[in-house]
């Protein structure tokens, strides 16, 4: 049985997903059981070390428990060749959640909203809302860019 706390998916990766193991299992699958495994913030087998990722731009401070490589927080991402992982900030409104693409930041988007915060209609004159993004004409008419919860 593989153990494994998130199973993320991302068309970015060589699979389009990864594993996340637990405490307890390493490698690509969570196929290896650890028998000692290092404390929260630590890496390494049989001997331990200190993880030393940098919080302050956006890492998480429990580093890869078998090769000490830091990883994004949770709700971050990552674009190519940047040493700083950034917040996603999806728009709650306009989007499904606040977990974003790993490299790009796009956040996922409600039907007609755009941005890669989701914060965004095509129409300038419109604007998301809790119900959904309207746009205003002159004579009154209402177009709809959905937003709905």
């Amino acid at each position: 049985m593989r153990t494994f706390l998130k199973f993320s998916l991302h068309e970015h990766h060589k699979y389009g997903y990864t594993c996340e193991c637990d405490a307890l299992h390493t490698g690509e699958y969570c196929e290896v059981p650890l028998d000692h495994p290092c404390p929260s913030n630590w890496w390494g087998y049989p001997i331990c070390g200190p993880c030393h990722c940098d919080t302050g731009r956006g890492y998480d401070a429990n580093c890869n428990k078998t090769n000490g490589e830091c990883r994004c927080e949770d709700k971050h991402f990552q674009p190519p060749h940047s040493d700083i992982c950034f917040d996603c900030d999806c728009y709650a409104t306009g989007s499904f959640g606040n977990r974003c693409d790993l490299i790009t930041g796009q956040c996922k988007c409600r039907a007609g909203v755009i941005g890669r915060r989701c914060d965004s209609c095509s129409n300038p004159f419109a604007e998301v809302t809790l119900r959904d993004a309207k746009v205003r004409e002159h004579p009154p008419v209402s177009k709809i860019c959905s937003a709905y919860l």
